[in-house]
């Protein structure tokens, strides 16, 4: 019984620091729009995800972030890292990307989004 009483009272005060804070929806009806396409943003970036430091390995950097009602970026996190160098360029990747909002019923709503980026070995 006081396993159970616990566990309610942990929600309860999940729930009230919760309130007031904006809520970020992984489902939408409208999907959020990389403005100018993947192909062209790939095409972009490809110079800066060149590993040209001592990282032994190639690979992706997983970056999370909230795209606003705005479309605005924040809260950028790395969720699955690969260097500390190739770390911070895929942050500062992900910040300069523009991004149109997500929409549910035709309203823009906040989402969390993420997106790897993919490093190479220098030829």
């Amino acid at each position: 019984m006081s396993k159970y009483y616990f566990i309610l009272v942990a929600l309860f005060i999940a729930l009230k620091t919760c309130r007031g804070q904006s809520k970020a929806y992984l489902d939408y009806e409208t999907a959020p729009e990389l403005l100018g396409g993947y192909d062209s943003l790939y095409n972009a970036i490809k110079p800066l995800t060149i590993i040209k430091s001592s990282c032994p390995n190639e690979g992706r950097v997983f970056v999370t972030f909230l795209l606003s009602k705005e479309a605005k970026i924040s809260k950028v996190k790395v969720a699955k890292g690969l260097c500390p160098k190739e770390d911070s360029i895929a942050i500062e990747i992900v910040k300069s990307l523009k991004y149109s909002p997500a929409k549910y019923k035709g309203k823009p709503i906040e989402t969390m989004r993420s997106i790897p980026i993919h490093f190479n070995k220098e030829e």
